[in-house]
């Protein structure tokens, strides 16, 4: 049967990568392709990236969002061509978010396609978890006897415990007692030319890590990312707490743009705090840009 117009409701950054979205409904296709306008009043949303003609990418909440679009097989009794359209769309939207999930950018030298193409044994494990857990959001049945299913797949859980390499072993010394503690820390990287990935680094001026993949514990870095990403400065997010270290980043690294310079005096500041290493093995760490 078919369905009432959703109510859509998108914001294009001028430089037409990134948008804050708000979706009354779900993904329709149409958003897929081409420019995205503005149809309505901007409102604030998750920090969304597009990737081509495939889908998006929510940073904030870690999905791939898409549509896949199935037709009818004619030559098929009529009483299954329903299910050939159902089987088509659930293929084209399989397709689609991988597409989107091999474009990702995992970490300052690769995407998740250069890291699958890589390792075979990996590719195929990541191919059974994609189709296992992606799940439709809504079915719509159109007039013309297609279907087009809303899917998205979270990119936390048991995937993400597939492409995290070895993680944890650096632990900042504490230093200074007398320091704040701290509850989080948010990177205000406004400004900047920066890519979000899976794996972003934050290094100090002088070229020393400050934080990544060595500085999180697996069980929190698969439940919740090793990087939060946010489109607004919540300082009382649930993840970085009422009480977190706000940084600004003076740059971007990396062959993908998607690790993060501090001055070298916010790193020392970092390091010092009693809380440091409890904070960021929990990954309590945020990155606020537009």
């Amino acid at each position: 049967m078919p369905s009432s117009s959703p109510k859509v409701k998108l914001y294009l950054d001028k430089k037409g990568a990134f948008v804050n979205l708000t979706v009354d409904g779900m993904f329709r296709s149409s958003i897929v392709f081409g420019l995205l306008v503005l149809l309505g009043p901007v409102h604030s949303g998750p920090l969304v990236q597009q990737i081509g003609d495939f889908g998006i990418v929510d940073w904030t909440h870690f999905l791939i969002r898409t549509a896949g679009t199935g037709t009818e097989n004619p030559a098929l009794p009529p009483g299954v061509r329903s299910e050939s359209a159902l089987d088509a769309a659930k293929k084209d939207a399989l397709v689609k978010v991988l597409q989107v999930l091999t474009q990702m950018k995992f970490n300052s030298d690769l995407s998740v396609g250069t890291l699958l193409a890589a390792d075979d044994s990996l590719h195929l494990r990541v191919m059974d978890v994609v189709s296992e857990n992606l799940r439709i959001v809504e079915k719509v049945y159109l007039s013309d006897g297609s279907i087009e299913l809303d899917v998205e797949l979270s990119l936390l859980g048991t995937l993400m415990d597939l492409l995290l390499p070895d993680v944890g072993g650096v632990v900042y010394p504490v230093s200074d007692v007398s320091q704040k503690a701290l509850t989080g820390v948010v990177i205000d990287a406004r400004g900047l030319n920066l890519n979000p990935s899976l794996l972003p680094r934050v290094l100090s001026e002088d070229g020393t890590e400050v934080y990544g993949k060595g500085f999180v514990e697996r069980e929190h870095a698969i439940r919740i990312g090793v990087c939060g990403w946010m489109d607004s400065l919540d300082v009382t997010s649930e993840r970085v707490g009422n009480s977190p270290l706000i940084l600004r980043a003076k740059d971007v690294s990396g062959q993908h743009l998607t690790d993060l310079v501090i001055s070298n005096e916010d790193a020392r500041i970092l390091r010092i705090s009693p809380t440091s290493s409890t904070i960021l093995k929990q990954c309590k760490f945020s990155v606020f840009f537009n």
